[in-house]
């Protein structure tokens, strides 16, 4: 043979050909293209995840998604994807993991940017609750972060409380 590779799976070799595929449709313009391919690939990288074993390539993949349903003005699925790495997280690792939260305050911006402020406003303090699981309400990124919504909430004429 030419070629010859010794691969435990075909996972090995089809997922990151399913990830490059559907990246160069998306970076080519070619959305509608894009999107099936990297759902289908998001799919079985997620059921192959080893908790505690981080996937940058999965992790890319769902902001390029976050991005691409924007902009197809699919929000619901987008919001999908932070809830979805929200859960994972949180039972992975633990609920007041930093991967957890990140997830959870990048789900609450979305909703604030889509101006649903209930929802925004929900997660927002889900993400001060892990926070101070996590570091102590005295902590300088706690207090931080309570100060950087009071001025986000502000912006727009609301208050957080």
């Amino acid at each position: 043979p030419i070629v010859s590779a010794n691969f435990s799976s075909y996972k090995e070799v089809l997922l990151p050909c399913m990830d490059l595929l559907g990246k160069a449709h998306a970076y080519s313009g070619n959305v509608p293209a894009a999107i099936p391919i990297l759902e289908e690939y998001m799919q079985l990288a997620q059921k192959d995840l080893v908790p505690g074993t981080p996937n940058p390539t999965l992790a890319q993949t769902q902001d390029l998604m976050v991005k691409l349903y924007g902009s197809t003005r699919q929000f619901d699925k987008a919001i999908g994807i932070y809830t979805a790495q929200f859960e994972y997280f949180k039972s992975t690792e633990c609920e007041a993991s930093e991967a957890a939260i990140t997830a959870i305050n990048n789900r609450a911006m979305y909703w604030f940017a889509l101006k649903d402020f209930e929802k925004s406003r929900a997660d927002h303090r889900e993400v001060i609750r892990l926070l101070i699981i996590l570091q102590g309400a005295d902590h300088a990124e706690t207090i931080q972060s309570v100060e950087g919504f009071k001025t986000l909430y502000a912006s727009n004429g609301m208050v957080y409380e």
